[in-house]
């Protein structure tokens, strides 16, 4: 490729604005791998529609303006072998098994619901540097599912897709609309995206966030599984419906803009009508507004019983239509027929509150260790999924201390977080992170733990070649850089494997999501969170090798 001075001149400077890791130096794909029969079938065939090709840049940013283009080249991939005992050539023409995309974090939110904590996003600001209550972009929600849904729909309509996998926080604070828009995105219903007063900001059809819109709708006959997240089931993702009295007795103590109102009441601590631009924060004021029933706030027996309503002609909407535990959301299904891979899904929302991760003992000993121990006996392989990544599991008193160092920093607020958590008292029992993530290292045929919760791009090896597993996290479709990942699993011959995985932007004509994402870029450069978002090139499009056993190997 050619540089100019100018082009330069103009990399250059949009390095020094935006810092390195949005302009690193690639050539599209192939250059790195200099052919494309490295890669599986399906990512071979449908890579000029993935960041392998091209990165979408937000329109009209600062990088935008620079460089006077609305793509970056692509991005080669990064070969990983760190769980290959002895690194071998990669394979050519590689054996595909399994062929599937992922996305997560979507958080559909209802802007206008008082059962949120916008109200605090000044104070938690100031008090603990966090801007997470508010985001600009987050009424077009809706329309950046939509938008990536277009993009999955044009990918699997080229080459054969197993499944789509969504790990959690479909919806922002557990609530019934919320859901129902998400799911009506989901299956190409109609969508009205407004609560309480039917408004329009922006006079006229399809031109704002709040207008009725008929989304595309993923292609019916591709299968749909679902992870729930600590958003699906809690409010703000970390009370639940029943402590959140008592949660505001103990908070407005220390400040008052930190308790939840009714979410089907009519009092809000922030008043939000929809918007053309976003909002200030410092103008937000308290008041009464229109309540809505369809704000009620979701159980886990509801949010599931949803899922089930959706049942259509799709293979699966969500979850099967039977769980081992009716009172949570984990289950085991083989995506693909003939196929020896298992895909086990978790639940590891804390019922009890926090945005931390939990895993029950009875989760973990009577399904997780069961379905390991027959997968192994089967000589089958095995993908985990969960909301959240293996680091965010803990025990009840980890979770304590982990809230106590999140909140450290405020005498006041860690003194409020140990009240409300000494009210945490439960039978249950949990296991810790270091104790999944052994149970999974025991078993050689688990090769991969998929994961979001972060909002950010990340692959970590864990283990060793002997026993390990990749664990691969996507970034969410609410903040930048609002993209999903695919996955192709394929046999390259000689007992080796690979994950191969690619990232994917939101494209469509939706003015709306485009929109979106500049919002979102806009906002990822004001909280400073660029590098945690995107990761880094080894976090991205990557082939991931490791090794099976020579018993699995002939089956495959």
């Amino acid at each position: 490729m050619k540089c100019t001075r100018r082009d330069f001149l103009k990399i250059a400077t949009a390095s020094l604005l935006l810092g390195p890791k949005m302009l690193e130096a690639q050539e599209p794909f192939p250059s790195g791998l200099q052919d494309l029969q490295y890669w599986g079938p399906n990512l071979r065939s449908i890579w000029q529609q993935t960041t392998l090709h091209h990165r979408m840049l937000p329109e009209l940013s600062i990088l935008h303006r620079i460089s006077g283009k609305y793509a970056l080249s692509g991005e080669a991939p990064y070969v990983r072998n760190g769980l290959l005992q002895k690194t071998t050539q990669l394979s050519t023409d590689p054996h595909s098994l399994l062929f599937f995309g992922h996305i997560t974090d979507a958080h559909i939110v209802d802007e206008e619901s008082p059962g949120r904590v916008a109200a605090a996003e000044l104070y938690l600001e100031q008090e603990l540097g966090v801007r997470s209550a508010f985001h600009p972009n987050e009424d077009l929600t809706l329309h950046v599912l939509d938008a990536m849904i277009h993009t999955i729909n044009k990918i699997a309509g080229t080459t054969q897709m197993d499944f789509l996998l969504n790990t959690g926080d479909c919806v922002d604070s557990a609530q019934q609309n919320e859901l129902a828009w998400f799911l009506r995105v989901l299956e190409g219903w109609g969508v009205n995206p407004d609560s309480g007063a039917d408004e329009d900001p922006v006079s006229g059809p399809g031109n704002d966030a709040n207008d009725m819109f008929i989304p595309e709708g993923l292609i019916s006959s591709l299968p749909y599984y679902n992870a729930v997240g600590n958003h699906d089931v809690l409010i703000q993702g970390n009370v639940p419906a029943f402590m959140r009295e008592l949660y505001n007795s103990i908070v407005q103590k220390v400040q008052q803009s930190m308790t939840i109102p009714d979410p089907v009441g009519s009092w809000s601590n922030a008043v939000l009508t929809p918007w053309a631009k976003p909002p200030d924060p410092k103008t937000w004021k308290p008041g009464t507004i229109i309540a809505d029933a369809t704000r009620k706030t979701l159980s886990f027996a509801d949010f599931y019983n949803m899922h089930l309503y959706q049942y259509t002609t799709r293979p699966c909407m969500g979850f099967p239509r039977s769980l081992p535990n009716p009172e949570y959301g984990y289950y085991a299904v083989y995506p693909k027929p003939g196929v020896p891979i298992k895909l086990v899904v978790l639940d590891t929302a804390l019922r009890l509150g926090t945005n931390l991760g939990a895993i029950t003992k009875t989760e973990f000993q009577e399904f997780l260790l069961p379905q390991l121990e027959d997968a192994a006996a089967k000589q089958e392989l095995v993908i985990i999924a969960s909301h959240h990544p293996g680091d965010s599991i803990k025990t009840l008193p980890f979770a304590r201390e982990a809230m106590s160092q999140q909140l450290g920093q405020n005498p006041e607020l860690e003194s409020m977080t140990q009240e409300l958590l000494s009210n945490f008292n439960d039978d249950a029992g949990y296991v810790s992170s270091n104790e999944f993530q052994e149970a999974l290292l025991s078993y050689p045929n688990v090769f991969l733990h998929i994961a979001g919760h972060k909002h950010g791009h990340s692959i970590k090896q864990i283990g060793t070649p002997e026993r390990g597993y990749w664990e691969v996290q996507t970034g969410s479709l609410l903040t930048y850089p609002q993209q999903s990942r695919l996955f192709e699993i394929v046999y390259e011959g000689n007992e080796t494997c690979a994950i191969h995985t690619c990232i994917v932007d939101h494209a469509s004509d939706s003015p709306l999501a485009s929109y979106s994402r500049k919002l979102a870029y806009d906002d990822c450069q004001r909280v400073g969170m660029q590098r945690e978002r995107i990761g880094e090139v080894r976090d991205r499009n990557t082939i991931l090798r490791f090794q099976v056993s020579p018993e699995i190997a002939k089956k495959l």
